[in-house]
């Protein structure tokens, strides 16, 4: 009796162990794409986006979180539309709001109460609430729900084997012609979703095997080769700037934004129990719609700092970065402690 209790431990012990693993991998994935956010805007003030780094960075960080919201997508796409929908209301858009506040103030108390070069009129307020990638993402997810109730309708009353994969990759071939033929300048955020359902779709139809990879908790050592080919490659298009639709070459675009997913997703893998990764993935959204305001007070302080305007260009974007994160991340403990809320969390 009590070897069978052993047995039963260890037999738990093992799946909780491989439900962490899968957990975490996708932490870290998130911490390397607002770690890669943060450094790339603080790069774009110094050096511009056509900096060599910039460039590898511009190529797949976005697309990184589509991917990893499509990793997710199974799981959340069982639930019921009205909890699914409010789930994304209260994850998704009400941080929008927070991002709309923390502009919004900064722009008051430096345009209008210090420089005195604006007035409340001269705020566009309306126009804040234009963040393009938090729309996109909430766009996205509801498009791959609504795909997803219809292809569980259409398959529920037949018989095809792997039905619904087919249907999967079936979508991405749809969100990929629709995004190489899209022209129309008109609405943005059209685009923007498409190009965005690539990615989420992408990770939707390999989440399974995504999932037994994370489980056998096996290193491939892919990354290693998937990184330096992502790098040569970005340098072959132009600097990727999704926020105004410019892409360069469509398909450089979506053949290397894969490839660098691809090697986040081996490097989460090999670093799932990097604690400061893990850290800024749980809290990517806090630091995503709180980073750039602060960006802005943190570059006019720098740029009082005599000896950073005199330095190189990759000492005052690296010092930026690091104080970027340093102050990120007590921001981030503030907000877990008294206000989590505001980011769809509970309190601890």
């Amino acid at each position: 009796m009590q070897t069978e209790t052993i047995a039963e431990s260890k037999h738990t012990e093992t799946l909780a162990d491989k439900k962490a693993a899968r957990i975490t991998y996708l932490d870290v994935m998130k911490g390397i794409g607002i770690l890669l956010v943060c450094l790339g805007h603080c790069i774009g003030d110094v050096a511009g986006a056509y900096h060599s780094i910039n460039r590898f960075i511009l190529s797949f960080h976005m697309p990184l979180f589509f991917f990893v919201s499509g990793l997710l997508f199974e799981k959340t796409a069982k639930k019921k539309f009205s909890v699914f929908l409010v789930r994304k209301i209260w994850t998704i858009l009400l941080p929008l709001l927070v991002y709309v506040a923390c502009e919004v103030f900064v722009e008051v108390f430096i345009d209008v109460l210090w420089r005195q070069s604006k007035t409340f009129a001269d705020i566009d307020w309306l126009g804040k609430f234009t963040s393009w990638f938090i729309w996109t993402i909430f766009f996205m997810q509801l498009l791959l729900y609504g795909c997803n109730r219809l292809m569980e309708r259409v398959f529920a009353s037949c018989s095809v084997k792997h039905g619904k994969t087919y249907a999967k990759a079936g979508l991405l071939v749809v969100f990929t012609v629709g995004f190489l033929l899209c022209s129309y300048k008109g609405i943005p955020i059209f685009q923007q979703v498409l190009g965005a359902g690539i990615f989420g779709t992408f990770g939707w139809l390999i989440g399974g095997v995504v999932e037994n990879y994370a489980q056998t908790q096996k290193l491939h050592g892919i990354g290693c080769v998937l990184l330096p080919l992502t790098i040569v490659l970005s340098y072959y298009n132009k600097p990727i700037l999704m926020y105004i639709n410019d892409y360069g070459n469509k398909y450089m675009f979506i053949f290397t934004a894969i490839l660098g997913c691809l090697c986040a997703l081996d490097i989460s893998m090999f670093l799932r129990e990097h604690t400061i990764l893990r850290f800024f993935g749980q809290n990517s959204m806090i630091v995503f719609v709180t980073h750039f305001s602060v960006r802005v007070v943190l570059n006019l302080i720098i740029a009082r700092i005599r000896f950073l305007q005199e330095a190189a260009p990759y000492i005052r974007y690296w010092c930026a970065f690091f104080a970027l994160m340093l102050i990120e991340t007590v921001i981030v403990l503030f907000i877990n402690k008294f206000m989590p809320e505001l980011f769809g969390k509970r309190r601890s």
